[in-house]
């Protein structure tokens, strides 16, 4: 069984490669930042990366 960020990580991956292969780079930029902010929390890391949303 995969834990809660694994998982995540891999709903990030595929909603980016849908969104890539739709040819909606939109959709695809979302999905980036959406999958990137998870990870950022999956890892603890805010404080050592800086916030993604501001960028």
């Amino acid at each position: 069984m995969r834990n809660r960020a694994t998982q995540r990580a891999i709903n990030g991956h595929q909603a980016i490669l849908e969104a890539i292969i739709a040819k909606n780079p939109d959709k695809a930029g979302e999905a980036m930042r959406l999958h990137l902010e998870k990870a950022q929390e999956d890892l603890g890391s805010t404080q050592e990366l800086g916030d993604l949303s501001k960028r």
